[in-house]
């Protein structure tokens, strides 16, 4: 087994359990990870192949466990719509079981799926219920008695999942299909270089680090003197070829673009989260040695700004602050025929930008997409959308930059005079 299939020391995880909830976790001997109700030391998972499943076991512990056949109900469609439950009462009298009983049970090793056939079993109201709610009864007590965790590798599909469900306010409420849609109206393809400027915690930079596999540059521009909110592309595993790609970048030197400086050939100059921390708190958490490589490897400001003359195959936007400003300052250093997508949590900052885009003259294709995948649950006789979705998924502003008429004219004149 190669090691690229192993969980290494230091590496993160996504640990998706058996009652629909995925966590974060930073592998290390001693580290853990709040799994169900509860911490559980994830230490377990070093040396294992990404996809094992993983059971909490008493002393809250993980141990790895091979794939079983649980058992099922009878399916819907087979069943009919006939019955219902609308004479079934929730109390605690529906089950025979106590809970020192099911204690006792732990005490003598009974748990996992024995122990949530016997519960299902001496429930009282189980077999009166319909087959998708016997299905939902089995699921949340395997998730009470039996609870299991598949570790998976963290990819930019599987962070923009568990942030959107624990904190979307990080990410600015950018769900799965809006990501897919917002790389794909960009034109996010391998050996393109990308301009990027988003206030997503690094999840879009790091879904485009994804996307060009190391081959192409992303132009990550912020404000301010540190890069904000990076920790997604840490959370990613990303080797050297692929952190190299990503080119953190001030905003301040867009302006200074087409003006030669004597410290072109130094290295980017900007502090990054560990620094300001260490500043701020009087701590050292980078040794010197280290930090001092760390801005060696960083790209020549020169080159940067030879990129960004050159012009950027695409535009990518995703921020809280006002998007016609930013693409103001942006969308001169997207070369002609190049894409751009712009996400916006609101319809207004949305609509304000595109019509911005369209008297600017400096686009065309602007289109307005709203982001409206609706999962839904289909059952015979009871199919609606899921209750809990989000009503939007957000708005995404996308186009084609085109070159001003007066670049164009004296273009023409160019070739005339030759």
């Amino acid at each position: 087994m190669s090691p690229d299939e192993q969980i290494q020391e230091d590496n993160w995880v996504v640990l998706s359990a058996t009652d629909g909830k995925k966590v974060l976790g930073h592998v290390s001997r001693n580290s853990s990870a709040r799994i169900g109700k509860r911490k559980r030391k994830i230490g377990a998972l070093l040396g294992a192949r990404w996809g094992d499943l993983f059971a909490v076991r008493s002393g809250d512990r993980l141990e790895p466990v091979e794939e079983e056949q649980s058992f099922n109900v009878t399916a819907e469609t087979e069943m009919g719509t006939e019955r219902n439950n609308q004479y079934l009462e929730d109390t605690n009298e529906n089950q025979k079981l106590e809970q020192s009983t099911i204690l006792a049970m732990k005490e003598q090793g009974i748990e996992g799926e024995q122990l949530v056939r016997t519960v299902v079993e001496n429930s009282l109201t189980f077999r009166g219920k319909t087959a998708f709610s016997q299905e939902k009864y089995i699921k949340r007590k395997r998730a009470k008695f039996d609870l299991k965790v598949r570790v998976l590798r963290p990819t930019a599909l599987t962070l923009c999942e568990t942030y959107f469900e624990r904190s979307p306010e990080k990410t600015m409420h950018l769900r799965p299909d809006g990501l897919a849609i917002l790389l794909g109206y960009a034109g996010v393809r391998s050996g393109c270089r990308a301009l990027v400027y988003e206030n997503c915690t690094g999840l879009v930079t790091a879904a485009v680090a994804e996307r060009i596999d190391g081959v192409g540059k992303v132009i990550n521009i912020f404000s301010g003197t540190t890069p904000p909110g990076t920790e997604v592309i840490r959370m990613l595993n990303l080797d050297s070829l692929h952190t190299k790609a990503i080119v953190h970048t001030p905003i301040e030197l867009l302006g200074m673009v087409d003006v030669s400086q004597s410290e072109d050939n130094d290295p980017l100059r900007y502090v990054t989260v560990e620094d300001a921390i260490t500043e701020k708190t009087g701590t050292k958490h980078v040794p010197s040695a280290r930090r001092a490589e760390a801005i060696a490897m960083r790209a020549k400001r020169g080159d940067v700004k030879s990129w960004i003359r050159d012009g950027c195959d695409c535009l990518i936007v995703a921020t809280r602050f006002d998007v016609v400003q930013v693409f103001d300052v942006l969308l001169k250093h997207l070369a002609p025929s190049g894409c751009f997508a712009a996400y916006c949590m609101h319809l207004q900052d949305a609509a304000d930008l595109q019509y911005a885009l369209q008297l600017s003259k400096m686009a065309m294709r602007v289109e307005l997409l709203e982001v409206s995948l609706v999962n839904h649950q289909v059952l015979p006789g009871r199919s609606h959308p899921a209750m809990t979705d989000s009503a939007t998924g957000g708005y995404i502003v996308s186009g084609v930059r085109i070159a001003m008429p007066s670049a164009m004219a004296s273009s023409d004149n160019g070739e005339k005079s030759n």
